[in-house]
């Protein structure tokens, strides 16, 4: 679905912008610097969705990226459990992810098992643009 399109540091720094500008207290952005250049990146809303006739905040990772060569290390490893930190205290009630792009499929299924969450649905997309 996602898989040919291309990774655009251009288009990760308007991301940043569009949080940074208008930001809530619903929403979440963490970046991480080296040198002057974005090497991490968060970002993530609260949502309310209706589930068995209950409305319930869920916190919705909207984009993760950490640039290749700093994958897995200080300070970048940490960003994931400092989002979880903002949803708790938003006042989630849980935290979706998802990898649209099915890139590191494997290791992403392993990270997240690990880290306590569970596959509970799938998605289906179509490209119609």
């Amino acid at each position: 679905y996602l898989k040919d399109i291309d990774f655009d540091l251009t288009q990760v720094k308007a991301i940043i912008d569009t949080y940074a500008s208008s930001p809530t207290e619903e929403s979440c952005m963490i970046c991480v610097y080296h040198e002057n250049e974005v090497i991490g990146i968060i970002a993530g809303d609260i949502t309310f969705m209706s589930r068995f006739c209950q409305v319930v905040p869920i916190a919705s990772e909207s984009l993760w990226w950490v640039r290749e060569d700093h994958r897995g290390k200080a300070p970048t490893a940490s960003m994931f459990q400092i989002f979880e930190r903002w949803a708790t205290l938003a006042g989630a009630r849980s935290i979706t992810v998802s990898n649209q792009t099915n890139q590191y499929e494997d290791m992403l299924d392993r990270y997240y098992t690990k880290s306590g969450y569970r596959k509970v649905e799938s998605c289906y997309a179509k490209r119609i643009a």
